[in-house]
């Protein structure tokens, strides 16, 4: 579903379309609500449109609760089928085991580099149909390591530039966990701003491991980093881990709320005149905000969830001042 002001931006790869909706179509619902969402930004012009999917998928374990017979395949099916459902042009996973291998999606290919982070790997997928119009005749992509990490296959991020003037950026992302890595967090996204450009855009989707007390600090210069911006009313950040109603390690699961798993952006200046490129969520046929993948899989009596995580996607608007 890419697509700039007047359409999309180049012609797409030729391929099976197995009645998948076009570009066009599948955003047509959402064209009308995206003057609402633009009005908090004055004089700006939609560069791109895209459609993001994020997900943890906590190494396709088995959950607790779920029914016997249930297996790692039956995860990777399910994940495979939510894919197809939504159609999301670009898919962050983290905690992927073997970097991926023995997860495919029909029309969707991996990026040619994957990230061994903290635990497991970072993967990123793009649907086939979407990927010239967003990329380009070839990827083109950073791993995000620490210096210590550099020369390896270790790292925190794998970062995707975007097929436009100024520099763009999606970033996939799997920071440092718990409330004591909030200083490594902080370097990650330090070193991701240097690694990008202090000047390029970027869009963070993934596991990103924040806690609400540290996004005043991220907000501050030189990171700039802050929450996506979303229709008024909606959550910017919805509870990503509900340990409360996800029992995904058992029952003796401490339950708490967080938004480990979030949307993250920074605006990018970039051009001779100082052209703002910022990100924005819009409403869209599936939903008004972020659509948060929270209900569970139904399997006979039993009801449970793909992993320990929430899943999420949105509908994204590129845009830049005028």
């Amino acid at each position: 579903m890419p697509r700039t002001g007047q359409g999309v931006a180049r012609a797409i790869r030729k391929g099976p379309y197995n009645g998948r909706q076009s570009l066009a179509s599948r955003s047509a619902s959402a064209r009308d609500a995206v003057p609402a969402a633009r009005a908090q930004v004055k004089h700006t012009k939609e560069l791109l449109k895209l459609r993001v999917l994020s997900y943890n998928v906590a190494g396709f374990e088995r959950s607790a609760q779920a029914p016997p017979g249930w297996n790692t395949a039956d995860s990777k099916a399910h994940l495979a089928a939510l894919i197809h459902a939504h159609q999301p042009d670009c898919v962050h996973l983290q905690e992927v085991p073997n970097g991926g291998a023995g997860f495919h999606v029909d029309q969707y290919r991996a990026v040619d580099a994957t990230v061994v982070s903290h635990c497991e790997h970072i993967v990123t997928y793009i649907r086939m149909e979407s990927e010239e119009a967003l990329f380009g005749p070839f990827d083109r992509f950073v791993k995000l390591q620490l210096p210590e990490q550099a020369g390896s296959e270790f790292g925190f991020g794998l970062a995707l530039q975007l097929n436009l003037e100024e520099p763009v950026f999606l970033v996939n992302v799997h920071l440092e966990p718990f409330k004591e890595g909030a200083i490594t967090r902080h370097e990650q996204l330090s070193l991701m701003s240097s690694r990008l450009g202090h000047k390029a855009a970027v869009l963070i989707a993934g596991d990103t491991n924040t806690r609400k007390p540290e996004l005043k600090s991220l907000s501050k210069a030189p990171l700039n980093v802050t929450p996506i911006k979303v229709p008024q009313g909606m959550p910017d950040a919805p509870s990503t881990w509900d340990s409360f109603s996800n029992r995904f390690r058992g029952e003796q699961t401490f339950p708490f709320r967080a938004a480990f798993s979030r949307f993250l952006s920074r605006s990018g200046s970039a051009s001779a005149v100082n052209a703002i490129v910022s990100f924005a969520v819009v409403p869209s046929e599936l939903a008004r905000g972020i659509l948060l993948f929270e209900s569970p899989i139904l399997s006979t009596k039993h009801g449970f969830h793909l992993s320990d995580h929430f899943g999420f996607l949105a509908d994204i608007s590129i845009l830049q001042s005028m």
